[in-house]
């Protein structure tokens, strides 16, 4: 059979495909769900690019260094500073077998590196930190970073501003629906802030083996503050 007997056949069994298919019920919803992509209104293209760019350049490598950990569970944060390097920590792993910290760190700001290159994204070489945290740790930070974001809700006015921090916190787990939210600058003594804070003592604890204990007492009575 050529190939234009075999182009005929396939458009004539496609076709008998459709004509035969029935539409699959499904439960409709009276609203919009709420979409921050690239399709949305002019002024976003830009630094759009610039966080797949992020995403790209910080989190592929954090997939490949958790890839092993047959990982049930991943509460992860993404820091973009304003005139620091980027940088993503992951907690990932399940509570059977334990859990890893893996840290990247761009070694410098991508958005300043693309400016320098006419705006083009060059590459920007990344720091990967790993090291293994208690399952109790684990566990805990996991579930503070599920309860906080299933509460995550839409301002009327937006936060997030231009300069200073944005942080973009997320939690995944098997068998449930990934959720994510995200804070500018927050205060310290705001959720949000402490959820930050946590982070970054996160980032030190994977960067700073020799000073491990120290961070891990700071997690400890960061959780603890959580708890109460």
């Amino acid at each position: 059979m050529d190939q234009g007997e075999e182009a005929s056949r396939m458009q004539s069994l496609v076709s008998q495909i459709l004509k035969n298919a029935k539409p699959l019920p499904r439960e409709s919803s009276p609203y919009l769900e709420p979409e921050d992509s690239p399709f949305s209104p002019p002024g976003r293209w830009g630094i759009s690019s610039y966080e797949l760019n992020v995403a790209r350049t910080l989190l592929e490598p954090i997939e490949l260094q958790a890839r092993g950990e047959g990982r049930k569970e991943i509460a992860s944060l993404v820091c973009l500073p304003s005139f620091r390097p980027e940088w993503a920590v992951w907690v990932a792993g399940k509570r059977e077998t334990g859990f890893s910290v893996v840290l990247t760190e761009a070694e410098k700001n991508i958005w300043y590196s693309k400016l320098k290159a006419e705006m083009q994204f060059p590459e920007v070489p990344v720091r990967t930190h790993r090291c293994h945290l208690p399952t109790d740790r684990a566990a805990a930070i996991c579930d503070i970073w599920r309860r906080i974001l299933s509460q995550t809700r839409y301002h009327k006015k937006s936060e997030l501003g231009c300069d200073g921090v944005n942080y973009h916190f997320a939690y995944w787990s098997v068998g449930s629906a990934p959720l994510a939210g995200k804070t500018w600058s927050p205060e310290e003594t705001t959720v949000p802030g402490k959820l930050a804070v946590l982070g970054h003592t996160l980032k030190d604890y994977a960067k700073h083996t020799a000073n491990q204990e120290v961070f891990l007492k700071t997690i400890e009575d960061q959780l603890e503050w959580f708890r109460t």
